[in-house]
């Protein structure tokens, strides 16, 4: 098991290949992933929270079904690590065998059977559930609770690792750092409730809030201490760490935005008038939401340009490996009939012209919500009109 500095510092590196494009740098090629072995332990993969696992192997041309297993309805990405999947249900967490997607163990709140996606950190897999305050740390094999931090409020925000522990944040708008035995080491207050997360080097800290808050704090002794802090115009929906301190953030029916850090403070680097419910931070940045799938250019121009995919391509999260970007579609107004999961590329060509070329789409019988790699393979949740089901997809 590796330890935490290794963690950190191995998913920070994954997380700095995929963003040394839009650093600047005219050299913005990609190549496909060979890591057959790789994990997705965090709800957007890494501490950075790119949702880019840049050495993933995974499907580039086709797919053919390793199994697919009834579940819950999934209510975000499934996190795989240490063998399991693990599939966040408004019926409780669900615990998956890696294998063959059978069901080893099912966890409910006590006030709260809606989970939220977990977090695997050094053999403890941290779970939240919506509408009930707390943090708890479970053993991952048997879902056996360790230990349990009382919030102010409930949690919606993902759990990140840092290099002290981990830390999340609550409907509240409180941050709480706990260490590996439960104990809170630091708390801050937030203007709004804490939507989204991303932590640098296991140091510096990025938090978005839905009162439309973007802030960048870092560990002094026992306590959260501001680096900066920026209004933006509207409620934060995701965000990931960029280049040197900086982050990309998107906010609610607005703007697309990366933030600089350092004595920059906060300052715009560029600005989009695209709106994104998730991103993926590559060597690009992509944005989807119910309409579209759009790049950003990053490189020389600094986000000027853009190139949007409008069509319906986008209302699950997307994930991304090696040269290829995951998208997929349901429609979101009527029953969760048909939807599908395609495959994009990555680099700048295959959005040039007009849409991009699609590398596959496969069916998936019903509305995808979200894309996970590991393990060579994608994991795909899916709501269906006959019930609902987890996908694990190889290369065919």
């Amino acid at each position: 098991m590796p330890s935490r500095r290794q963690f950190l510092t191995g998913l920070g590196a994954a997380g700095l290949a995929g963003v040394a494009g839009c650093a600047g740098s005219d050299d913005t090629g990609v190549q496909p992933g060979s890591d057959g072995s790789t994990t997705w332990p965090l709800p957007d993969y890494s501490p950075r929270s790119t949702a880019y696992a840049s050495d993933a192997a995974a499907p580039r041309s086709r797919v053919t079904e390793r199994w697919t297993v009834s579940t819950g309805r999934a209510t975000g990405r499934a996190v795989i690590a240490g063998g399991r999947v693990f599939l966040p249900t408004a019926d409780g967490l669900e615990a998956r065998s890696l294998a063959d997607g059978a069901e080893e163990w099912t966890l409910t709140g006590e006030r709260s059977r809606w989970a939220n996606a977990p977090s695997l950190v050094d053999g403890t897999l941290y779970a939240t559930f919506r509408g009930e305050p707390g943090l708890r740390a479970l053993d991952p094999a048997t879902g056996a609770e360790r230990w349990r931090v009382d919030t102010r409020d409930a949690i919606r925000a993902g759990v990140l690792p840092t290099n002290e522990g981990v830390v999340t944040g609550d409907e509240s708008g409180r941050l709480y750092e706990v260490t590996p035995d439960g104990t809170v080491r630091a708390t801050r207050d937030l203007l709004g409730a804490v939507a989204a997360l991303a932590t640098f080097a296991g140091e510096v800290l990025s938090v978005g809030t839905r009162g439309g808050q973007v802030y960048s704090l870092y560990h002094r002794g026992d306590r959260l201490q501001a680096l900066w802090r920026r209004r933006v115009p509207g409620a934060v929906t995701d965000l990931a760490a960029a280049g040197g301190s900086g982050v990309y953030v998107t906010v609610f029916g607005n703007h697309a935005f990366r933030l600089m850090g350092g004595a920059h403070a906060g300052a715009n680097a560029w600005t989009v008038p695209e709106m994104g419910e998730h991103l993926v931070a590559a060597n690009d940045v992509f944005l989807t939401n119910q309409a579209a799938v759009t790049r950003l250019d990053t490189g020389p121009g600094m986000g000027q340009a853009s190139t949007g995919w409008a069509t319906d391509h986008g209302s699950c999260a997307p994930a991304a490996a090696g040269d290829t970007l995951y998208v997929g579609h349901g429609d979101t107004a009527g029953p969760p009939e048909s939807g599908f999961v395609a495959a994009l590329p990555l680099d700048a060509s295959g959005f040039l012209g007009g849409p991009p070329r699609e590398r596959f789409r496969h069916d998936v019988g019903g509305r995808p919500v979200g894309v996970s790699v590991a393990d060579g393979a994608l994991f795909v949740p899916v709501h269906r009109a006959d019930g609902h089901a987890l996908l694990a997809l190889d290369p065919a």
